[in-house]
């Protein structure tokens, strides 16, 4: 169990932290948070509350905020649109990739009765 990611931790574990601005690391780290939370399922042995913020969390959560950190970026340093001989293509990022989402909300291998 950890606690979550601050931009100092994220800048140890992802060294292309180094090229964001303070700002908008800090800001990356709080709305990647804010994503698996509403996205994970909730687990009030594990939720941090606003009185005791560094209460452990489940690992995964951690590493689902940390790889949410690098989407939202690259949304941020990727151009959305561009030519690719003689076609135009358009990248939308996704708020929550399905890896994360994966990472969060594991799939059970219990079979489903209709």
């Amino acid at each position: 169990m950890s606690t979550w990611h601050t931009p100092e931790t994220v800048r140890a574990e992802w060294e292309d932290a180094e090229q964001i601005g303070n700002a908008l690391l800090a800001q990356l780290v709080t709305a990647a948070r804010d994503a698996v939370t509403a996205f994970a399922p909730a687990l009030p042995a594990f939720s941090p509350t606003a009185e005791q913020p560094d209460q452990p969390i489940p690992d995964r959560y951690r590493l689902g905020q940390l790889m949410q950190v690098r989407n939202l970026w690259s949304a941020v340093d990727t151009a959305s649109s561009g030519d690719l001989g003689g076609e135009t293509f358009t990248y939308q990022p996704r708020p929550l990739d399905w890896h994360v989402k994966a990472l969060l909300r594991p799939q059970r291998g219990r079979p489903r009765v209709g």
